[in-house]
């Protein structure tokens, strides 16, 4: 799928988390679900959005577009990609390491969103850790990673447009689950995205519209049998109330 498709596939599922839970409307335009603009609820008061691991905060930057007023900040740890950036004055992206997060206080934000970026890191605790601290309580923590094996062989028929990198192989839904509880968190959701004969068209030139894709997505989500057959699983925290 090419990159722009990929990200909107990515923020629809933060988008689609946002709106259900919260209210939250997705634009309309071009992305399915019809929900016209209004105003954040008074559930969450103004929506202020960090993402972990941001690159060249393209992602967030279509994020923004989606869910419109707010504040979103960026962290990207990769000074080039943040130099390189050239984003919409609604999006900020700073240069920052997700495992040691400073300037950012305590119960400061209410999303924090980390798509695509756990399974590059060795230790994913001090990241839970961390996206704990700044949620305000009822917050929601938004995780993406790729299914292990359908990554392994993405990674085989076309490169990452930002290098290899490094992957620590891939993590499981179960292992997200056991470490969000340890860090205090509740678990609202798990998501499954990206059909892989959907996405594989891509690899043959052919494109389809992001918005039937996604709403394909969510017809055969619910549907056990077919659950590895999807190239992504997203997984919804909420920081609890004390």
């Amino acid at each position: 799928m090419h990159f722009y498709g990929w990200c909107i596939r990515q923020c629809l599922c933060a988008g689609e988390v946002l709106n259900t839970l919260f209210g939250i409307p997705v634009s309309s335009q071009g992305v399915p679900g019809g929900h016209s603009r209004k105003n954040v609820t008074s559930h969450t008061g103004r929506l202020r959005l960090l993402d972990f691991g941001a690159a060249d905060g393209r992602t967030l930057a279509v994020m923004a577009s989606l869910l419109g007023e707010g504040d979103y900040t960026g962290i990207e740890y990769d000074r080039s990609l943040v130099a390189a950036a050239q984003l919409p004055p609604t999006v900020r992206l700073l240069q920052g390491d997700i495992h040691r997060l400073t300037g950012f206080g305590d119960s400061s934000v209410n999303v924090v969103t980390a798509l695509a970026v756990l399974e590059h890191l060795d230790d994913s605790h001090p990241v839970l850790v961390d996206a704990y601290r700044v949620l305000q309580p009822g917050g929601l923590f938004i995780i993406t990673v790729p299914h292990p094996r359908w990554d392994a062989l993405a990674g085989c028929v076309a490169p990452n447009p930002f290098g290899a990198g490094h992957c620590s192989g891939g993590v499981a839904t179960r292992d997200l689950c056991e470490w969000g509880r340890a860090a205090g968190f509740g678990l609202v959701a798990e998501i499954s995205f990206m059909w892989v004969p959907v996405v594989a068209l891509s690899y043959f030139h052919l494109r389809v519209s992001t918005a039937w894709a996604w709403r394909l997505d969510q017809r055969l989500a619910h549907l056990p049998s077919l659950r590895w057959t999807f190239a992504n699983r997203g997984v919804v925290f909420r920081k609890l109330t004390p």
